[in-house]
């Protein structure tokens, strides 16, 4: 049985625990509201009733949002503007989907972390949660300037894809549907929102979560390099057992989702950078708004990468370690022996959909890739 050495008061559970919350009030229920005890209950019970009904909601604006973009659709002019906008509908309401069923997963991975920092001592994460916070702020300012200035465009009639519909559906025997146009745009903004925040809120928990398990790991790896033959030592490689286990776990539950964020974050990017290179004319609100689109996805895409890939790059390291630390101990220890083989031989890495390792060269990949076709467009010209 592992000891444990860490009796700080403060739950490591605590510091995601605003991250939680914020699922809750998009209708992903991380803490399961059914289970909650009740001094948890009684403390956040209103949050659990807004969690039961956000759900439905959030639902009912994604069928909403995919029937109205089909519908622009039959009616527009600009059709392939359109058919992107359904298919990132469709794949932004698959990420939300599977997130929800992986909902649980989101507190069990949180829990083996926590169970982890535990086992290790004077090693503190108090205070780690603040600057990935701090983005996921910065990112949701974007998405409502990005919303806002789409709005304004709307009420000014600048935008000729808005026009376009307008002119469609509203005539001047039927100028009283413009409010009923209005609100169906205001449930598309609502379901963008939403959706992006899930997204925000998915890439933040994975970022925290690989922070943390670097900390874990660069303790582990001080500590052992130290002194590999302290009474501590056997402590310490079961931790290491468990925090490639929780790697593991982490990959297997998330790696599809980390790959939606990244595929849907480069289709963004490269449309909107399409839109702004294509529209030369376009007026300073269009080019505003898609440039706030474009820094937060870009933000999205960046901030998983970095993290996944700085954990792997730190779990190689110690994995490296680890493997030559049997021939520093001496013959009488063939448990410890035998713990540490067995440990270094289990594989685990962050990956995109089990495909791909995430490592530092995906980031040059990705934006190579963008700047490689939007080059390929140019050259074929304007013919979209």
């Amino acid at each position: 049985m592992v000891e444990v050495k860490n009796t700080s008061e403060h739950s490591l559970t605590e510091e995601f625990f605003v991250i939680f919350k914020l699922f809750q009030l998009i209708g992903i229920d991380v803490m399961n509201a059914g289970k909650v005890n009740e001094e948890r209950r009684r403390k956040y019970g209103f949050l659990h009733r807004i969690s039961s009904y956000s759900k439905i909601i959030v639902f009912a604006i994604q069928s909403i949002e995919i029937f109205i973009t089909i519908s622009w659709l039959l009616f527009s002019i600009d059709k392939l503007n359109h058919l992107i906008h359904i298919f990132l509908g469709i794949s932004l309401t698959s990420f939300y989907v599977s997130l929800c069923k992986r909902r649980r997963a989101v507190l069990h991975v949180t829990e083996r972390i926590n169970h982890i920092y535990e086992m290790v001592p004077e090693c503190s994460f108090r205070g780690k949660k603040y600057p990935f916070i701090a983005i996921f702020v910065i990112m949701q300012i974007l998405a409502v300037a990005w919303i806002n200035l789409r709005w304004c465009m709307i009420t000014t009639s600048t935008s000729k894809m808005v026009n376009d519909k307008l002119k469609i559906l509203i005539n001047t025997h039927y100028e009283h549907l413009a409010h009923f146009v209005t609100f169906l745009l205001a449930i598309e903004y609502i379901f963008y929102f939403i959706t992006f925040t899930a997204l925000s809120l998915f890439v933040v928990y994975y970022s925290l979560s690989c922070k943390v398990i670097r900390i874990l790991i660069e303790h582990l790896l001080n500590e052992l390099q130290v002194d590999c033959l302290s009474e501590k030592s056997d402590n310490l490689i079961q931790v290491y057992g468990e925090i490639s286990k929780c790697v593991s776990v982490m990959d297997d539950e998330f790696s599809f989702s980390a790959f939606l964020t990244v595929f849907l974050s480069m289709i963004v990017m490269f449309w909107r950078i399409y839109r702004l290179t294509l529209k030369a004319t376009a007026s300073n609100t269009y080019i505003l708004s898609l440039t706030c689109s474009t820094i937060s996805f870009t933000i999205l895409l960046l901030l998983i990468l970095i993290s996944a890939s700085l954990t792997n790059e730190t779990s190689s390291k110690t994995k490296n370690f680890m493997k030559n630390v049997p021939y520093r101990i001496p013959k009488g220890s063939e448990r410890i022996k035998y713990m540490l083989r067995k440990n270094s031989v289990q594989e685990y890495s962050l990956t995109l959909w089990k495909i791909y390792i995430i490592d530092r060269s995906l980031i040059i990949t990705c934006f190579g890739t963008l700047l490689t076709y939007g080059m390929l467009i140019e050259a074929l010209g304007k013919q979209l």
